[in-house]
């Protein structure tokens, strides 16, 4: 590996738990459908340098007006298929959203379930 894709790929590790980059959605999306690093550069079709460079990348919000310009500045950028791009973003987008509600459902019932033992030991 050559001293600049190397420093790319440390950069996009660095910022790999900030959910802002394309590298939190390319990761949390190869933990949801379990494929390596390499499977995923080959979905994209696109060069270990390209892959690093999408992977630093701001992540565009999926409900945002200007979600299709920021999605093929960053297609255009990294030289990856915006297609491919739009099915990743919007897939970790729809899991993570239906995580965080199914994690605030059982909060709710452990609160509830909480209040509920109380009034009977009250009682």
């Amino acid at each position: 590996m050559n001293e600049k894709i190397e420093l790319l790929r440390m950069g996009a590790r660095k910022i790999a738990s900030e959910k802002d980059f394309m590298s939190f959605v390319l990761n949390r999306y190869q933990e949801m459908e379990q494929i390596s690093e390499t499977e995923l550069i080959a979905v994209l079709n696109c060069s270990l340098e390209n892959f690093y460079r999408l992977a630093l990348c701001k992540a565009p919000d999926a409900t945002a007006n200007d979600f299709v310009q920021r999605l093929e500045k960053i297609s255009e950028y990294s030289q990856t298929p915006k297609e491919e791009l739009n099915r990743i973003i919007k897939r970790v987008d729809t899991l993570s959203k239906l995580q965080m509600a199914e994690f605030q459902h059982s909060v709710l019932m452990a609160a509830r379930d909480k209040d509920s033992t109380k009034d009977r030991l009250s009682e």
